[in-house]
């Protein structure tokens, strides 16, 4: 929605860019208290002594050409509630910033791969109620974000207590909220009226509510110009008192009446709200400004986390620290922004790739600058790839090594499971029949892998690869961003920078893509080594891009690794109520032929099992070719490997047959079964990867759980 414009008397130019809210079923409606309404708020006499007094401070804010209203209006109307509270004493020093309030409001607002420009008033409130609002000499500039870090402590001053949608049809209501509080937030289609010659006072001094300029307005001929949002901090027998944002020689001092009958047409959403209660400096990170604002069974954001929890060594980081951490890329591989204070999707990648990286490497030996890429699979959750980072992140750095992570936005693995788990206890039934045993989940995993190809199980695999070539495709997408960046990355610190790529199941079609960027790219670049996980790449797909770029010299052979589960252990795993893991059920069903060839499946690597037997037809030439590559075109490939024994040493090819592994580098950690899932849960396989990437024997800090994911 693109912003429109009005141009005042003088010829000022004003950006028109408030949106509409989106109806939302949560919003907290606004009851006004039984009470009888003052005719005049303020009084008379209190207009006459004080709101010139708020002019001539400073108060009266002036967006200029910005089309940042949503900002503007709410700071207008914070201002005045810190003003009355301050007892009239308020100077300009201590206004608050509406460009933090703007660039929340369209962080929360959130309209997901859209074009658009402004907000909504209610995206500006959360942005509020989440964070608090910082003074305007901490943040001023729009498009650079916020000066340092001090601005997220200052905001915890001034936090949102309660807030209430208003009925905007009420007049009676909108009366009763600003009598209560002093000042509410709305926002309107504005018309010519607006910008006209009635506005303009001459210098007649404010004496009465009599005197203040009326917005003109003809319902006949509305002439609207877009939409705006203000503050209301009054009312009479005429209208609403408005405090505009467009500067103090708009109105009288920046104030004027919009009529009734002009709210009633044109009004679009009204809001009140009150003060909280500042926290202290420094207070306890686990206490959010959100949560001192919110009815206990609303869901808790991000909020303010301390620096001394951000600083203990070892600690599993907040999720505001595993953000610095990982880039999320969301449909179409769209690159997301997960930064609040920051404008765009682009800065926030300078952040996590470029700034924050730079900052840690510089600080290491030239020959010891060492980052980790770590593309996790892309059928979890961004909660459960965030639960993830909380835990590894701190611990790479602790080994000396600088932790980047892909985060996908998907969540798709419960919904395929419970899919399938609804529709074979539609045609199953639970149990077996006794004594049909092995045959009866043979028989029945057929049929699934059939379902899934019904129930657009295999559609949601088909779009999440999809996604991750988009992201390698379109500018200002996820993997293209990633190389541009590290490219920057590299220029900053120097060439020396190592990087290392990790990637679990899809994530090794990131990895992949990645890979070829750094090979097609406009600026070359290499990667130092490459560990997957239980790779859910087709053997095709690894044909294209990991060959190609271990034949360009983009990633040395000899520093590519692929741990796999044996064989047994696939036919151990499940998929809900499919009896085989994950890497089956995409060779035999999500991929377009059945039994297609997948990378992370030990079989692929068994020379007695390149044939027809074990794969589709038109896909054995592929293997052939993968195993020839991979065991260094030698004349006898190995077989009889799938479980695990056989295996040449130092082959890369790494296959885990026990049938749990422990989360815990120290006595007494936990287990779980090996699954597909499980590698990142294994303290002995990350810790190897990680000693890979150090070219060490040990590890400088080995202690480290991953059972809390």
């Amino acid at each position: 929605m693109p912003a429109t414009t009005a141009t005042l008397q003088g010829g000022k130019l004003i950006a028109l860019d408030a949106r509409p809210d989106r109806i939302d079923l949560r919003d907290l409606p606004y009851r006004a208290p039984m009470g009888n309404l003052p005719h005049r708020v303020p009084t008379d006499t209190q207009l006459h002594d004080y709101l010139p007094d708020y002019t001539e401070a400073g108060l009266i804010l002036d967006q200029g050409q910005e089309g940042a209203c949503t900002g503007f209006g709410l700071a207008a109307a914070v201002n005045y509630l810190l003003w009355r509270q301050s007892g009239m004493t308020m100077k300009k020093k201590d206004r608050v910033s509406p460009r933090m309030l703007y660039t929340l409001a369209r962080y929360y607002d959130e309209w997901p791969d859209e074009n658009y420009e402004g907000s909504s008033c209610r995206g500006a409130l959360k942005g509020w109620q989440k964070h608090g609002v910082c003074a305007e000499t901490l943040w001023h500039d729009k498009s650079l974000g916020p000066d340092g870090d001090e601005w997220a402590q200052d905001a915890i001053r001034r936090p949102l207590g309660v807030y209430y949608r208003i009925e905007k049809q009420s007049v009676v209501d909108l009366q009763s909220a600003i009598c209560q509080t002093g000042a509410i937030y709305v926002s309107a289609k504005v018309h010519g009226g607006w910008t006209g010659k009635s506005l303009n006072r001459n210098g007649v001094p404010l004496e009465s509510h009599d005197q203040l300029p009326r917005i003109a307005f003809n319902p006949e001929q509305p002439d609207i110009l877009g939409g705006h949002a203000f503050a209301l901090v009054g009312y009479n027998e005429y209208g609403f008192i408005v405090q505009n944002s467009w500067g103090k020689s708009w109105g009288a001092g920046g104030f004027a009446v919009l009529t009734y009958q002009d709210w009633v047409a044109n009004g679009t959403d009204a809001w009140v709200m009150g003060l909280g209660v500042p926290l202290a400096k420094g207070a306890s990170s686990t206490v959010h400004v959100g949560a001192l604002a919110c009815p206990p069974n609303q869901a808790r954001p991000m909020g303010v986390v301390s620096t001394a929890e951000m600083q203990s060594p070892r600690a599993t980081f907040s999720k505001e620290d595993a953000y610095l951490h990982t880039l999320v890329t969301g449909n179409n591989g769209v690159l997301l922004n997960r930064m609040p204070h920051l404008p765009n999707a682009d800065r926030n990648a300078d952040v996590v790739v470029v700034e924050k990286p730079a900052a840690w490497l510089l600080q290491q030996p030239a020959h010891a600058r060492k980052v980790a890429l770590y593309f996790h699979g892309g059928l979890g959750s961004e909660a459960s790839s965030i639960a993830r980072i909380q835990t590894m992140a701190p611990w790479f750095l602790d080994n000396d090594v600088y932790p980047i992570f892909v985060t996908w936005k998907s969540g798709w693995l419960d919904v395929i499971t419970d899919m399938l788990a609804d529709k074979a206890h539609e045609l199953f039934g639970t149990q077996p029949a006794r004594g049909l045993g092995d045959w009866f989940d043979d028989a029945r995993d057929r049929g699934i892998e059939v379902l899934a190809r019904e129930v657009l199980v295999r559609s949601m695999w088909s779009e999440m690869k999809q996604n991750v070539q988009a992201s390698a495709d379109g500018l200002g997408t996820g993997i293209t961003v990633l190389a541009d960046k590290l490219a920057a990355l590299r220029a900053q610190v120097g060439s020396d920078v190592q990087v290392h790529m990790i990637g679990h199941s899809a994530g090794s079609l990131i990895a992949g893509r990645l890979l070829t960027a750094f090979r097609t790219g406009k600026q070359k670049q290499s990667a130092a080594s490459c560990t997957l996980f239980a790779p859910a790449c087709t053997v095709g797909f690894a044909l294209e891009h990991y060959v190609k770029a271990i034949d360009h010299g983009v990633l040395p052979r000899a520093a590519f690794d692929i741990h796999a589960l044996s064989d047994p252990l696939e036919l151990d795993d499940a998929v809900g109520p499919y009896h085989k893991s994950l890497l089956y059920l995409v060779s035999r069903s999500l991929e377009d032929l059945h039994k297609t060839p997948v990378l992370g499946l030990a079989s692929v690597y068994d020379g007695s099992r390149a044939n027809s037997e074990f794969w589709h037809q038109q896909t054995v030439r592929d293997v052939r070719a993968w195993q020839k590559f991979f065991w260094h075109d030698s004349p006898q490939i190995p077989q009889a490997i799938t479980g695990g024994d056989g295996l040449p040493a130092g082959s890369g090819l790494h296959i885990l047959k026990e049938p749990d592994v422990r989360t815990s580098s120290t006595a007494g950690g936990k287990s779980v079964k090996s699954t597909h899932g499980a590698f990142d849960n294994s303290a002995a396989i990350v810790s190897a990867t990680l000693l890979r990437i150090l070219g060490a024997d040990r590890l400088p800090q080995p202690a480290i759980d991953l059972s809390s994911f």
